[in-house]
């Protein structure tokens, strides 16, 4: 039980790789993909992208120097 209960937990944060895999998540690495494939890639996941790039962009830190 508590063996279970630790891979879960593990499991879930990332730690462990997935064993199983359906058809969907089964995609070429982004440095195998041919431009036209990178081209559709990016289309059909742009607002995962935008979220992530917002959620970058709201953790930057200014570095200017104003003295």
């Amino acid at each position: 039980m508590r063996a279970d209960l630790s891979i879960k937990a593990l499991d879930r944060a990332g730690h462990i790789a997935p064993t199983r895999r359906d058809s969907s998540s089964q995609q070429k690495a982004l440095s195998e993909m041919s431009r036209d494939e990178l081209a559709a890639f990016i289309e059909r996941n742009q607002a995962e992208i935008d979220k992530v790039e917002g959620e970058l962009a709201s953790r930057a830190k200014d570095v200017s120097y104003l003295g």
